[in-house]
């Protein structure tokens, strides 16, 4: 007997297009958002993480920044602070030495006028003398020694005239001369100046816009022969000077030696000769580290603690004067007096001898 199932209709027959793996889709697919939800969301914190340490990062270096600014702004306040501290005694020193100054030429002057008038009274007198003689005298007796005195009070009298001292020009005003001491406050404008290739020597080598100059390796094709010096590795500014008030800079760097000053238009250029002022030249020089050299008529040694980078030069045609300065410090090097100006002065430099890699950068002139 066959059996049959009751329920055919019941029977399930592995007919469905669905898989069993496939029925279980939506748990598998639940549990796969999940997992990419987690991912997400570690990646969001990764993210978030970074980007929080970045925003910590930019804090502190803002308020680094901010911490330095303040010692940076306190520090110039410092600064600006002492330099009119320096200032206002600078000024009270100068103060005291120009009424000091002033005091002594005054009694000096008094003396000196004083002196004058007892002079002019005994003159006076005797002229009154003369007088009275010769309304006594006959005409043969009095004339020989009469014309002489005479001539004698005259002579005296236009003595006195030249020599003649005016009060108000010997007390001056105070002026703030230069800029000595006073850190840039009152330091002058550079004026705008050129190293000339006509004065300079074979072995010197301009840069395009004639502000730089040092030493070459080898000789140039000479074009000014008449005009440049030989054998002395020098070479001048131009414009030249004549009067007036003059300043420039030079840029010497950390060179070991160097010679910068002012020279006569009329030197020899084709002498080996000292610099000296007997030759037209008055410089300041650098041999080595920390030792300068003023060349006068007997060379001054210096004494520098540090060795300036850049030197300032100052003259003044009408008092006879140059000065050296150490522009980094805003100080005195030295200062020539008593120039005997005669002629057109013009800038003198020499670079140096090459010793030591310092030596082969250029002098450099600062506008």
């Amino acid at each position: 007997m066959n059996c049959q199932d009751p329920f055919p209709d019941s029977v399930v027959e592995n007919n469905d297009p669905m898989s069993e793996n496939e029925k279980k889709g939506p748990v598998h697919v639940c549990i796969r958002e999940c997992i990419d939800d987690k991912d997400d969301k570690s990646n969001a914190i990764h993210q978030l993480l970074q980007l929080k340490k970045s925003m910590v990062e930019l804090l502190d270096a803002y308020d680094e920044k901010m911490s330095t600014m303040h010692t940076v702004a306190f520090q110039n306040r410092e600064r600006l602070a002492q330099s009119f501290q320096d200032l206002n005694h600078y000024l009270l020193r100068e103060k005291e030495t120009q009424l000091a100054t002033g005091k002594d030429k005054e009694i000096k002057l008094v003396q000196n006028l004083d002196e004058r008038v007892l002079d002019l009274v005994r003159m006076a007198t005797s002229v009154e003398d003369m007088l009275l003689k010769l309304e006594q005298k006959k005409p043969r007796r009095w004339k020989t020694p009469a014309m002489n005195q005479i001539k004698d009070a005259k002579d005296k009298l236009r003595e006195f005239s030249r020599s003649e001292e005016n009060l108000e020009g010997q007390m001056s005003a105070v002026q703030l001369r230069e800029w000595r001491g006073l850190r840039h406050f009152v330091k002058p404008i550079p004026e705008t100046l050129y190293f000339d290739p006509q004065s300079a020597h074979p072995n010197l080598v301009l840069s395009p816009d004639l502000k730089q100059v040092k030493v070459g390796f080898f000789l140039r094709e000479i074009i000014y022969e008449k005009h440049c010096f030989m054998p002395g590795i020098y070479i001048l500014g131009k414009p030249g000077f004549h009067s007036g008030k003059h300043y420039w800079e030079v840029d010497v760097g950390q060179k070991t030696n160097w010679i910068i000053g002012v020279a006569k238009e009329s030197v020899k250029r084709k002498e080996n000769q000292d610099l000296s002022p007997t030759n037209g030249y008055w410089v300041l020089r650098k041999a080595q580290d920390h030792v300068f050299y003023c060349l006068e008529a007997s060379h001054l040694c210096l004494k520098m603690k540090a060795s300036p980078m850049r030197i300032g030069i100052y003259l003044d045609f009408s008092s006879s004067h140059l000065s050296f300065y150490n522009v980094d410090l805003a100080c005195l090097i030295f200062e020539l007096s008593d120039l005997p100006i005669e002629e057109a002065l013009f800038p003198f430099f020499c670079p140096g001898i090459p010793l030591l890699i310092e030596d082969f950068p250029p002098l450099t002139l600062i506008n």
